[in-house]
């Protein structure tokens, strides 16, 4: 009766780590999960004396089938891009370099492209206007040169930072996490930049 009991505590636990996880693993001998179609099953109590003879599977007591459904969590998206992470989510695929040398794999594992995505820029523009406009225009070009489109099809925001910084946000539509990386890599370059994300 002690072993039913902590099994369906365990079983209770199980589903409410399965509402913010797709697959878990438990490392118990008394328990064991197939994460490819999610089942728990658990097995009789160790000091049964009808366990089975060696070599044999344990007959189950009972077998639940764990379904995820993550719909109106109050998670994080930070988290749950940290669990799929932990879980091989954003693994690339079998043959694609993965080293410290490679961009894009995780954008191309979380973003299903196209997509729009937010580039947000710093730059020491001494809250002077025409520093400003200039600085603005230069992340504009970046940009939307490499997007594509025209200053209609973007969406900009530009924000001063105290009194010698301007943070400007444009919202834009991008083909490849290569896109992103080189507009990054364009927006480093303009002088001035002092911080993107």
């Amino acid at each position: 009766m002690v072993t039913l009991r902590s099994s369906l505590l365990t079983l209770v636990a199980l589903a409410t780590l399965s509402s913010c996880c797709h697959s878990f693993t438990i490392h118990s001998p008394r328990v064991k999960t197939n994460a490819a179609h999610s089942i728990v099953t658990f097995l009789s109590s160790e000091d049964d004396d009808t366990s089975s003879p060696e070599g044999e599977e344990e007959e189950p007591i009972f077998e639940s089938v764990v379904r995820i459904n993550d719909g109106g969590s109050d998670l994080t998206d930070r988290f749950k891009y940290k669990v799929n992470a932990l879980m091989g989510t954003y693994d690339p695929a079998p043959g694609v370099a993965n080293d410290e040398n490679t961009d894009g794999n995780i954008l191309n594992a979380m973003l299903n492209f196209p997509t729009s995505f937010t580039f947000t820029v710093v730059g020491k523009t001494m809250n002077d206007d025409e520093l400003t406009e200039n600085y603005t225009n230069k992340v504009k070009q970046v940009v939307i040169g490499n997007a594509g489109g025209d200053e209609n099809s973007v969406e900009c925001r530009i924000t001063p930072r105290g009194k010698n910084f301007t943070r400007i946000t444009m919202v834009v539509t991008v083909e490849s996490s290569g896109m992103i990386n080189n507009i990054y890599k364009e927006l480093e370059e303009i002088e001035g930049t002092v911080m993107r994300f």
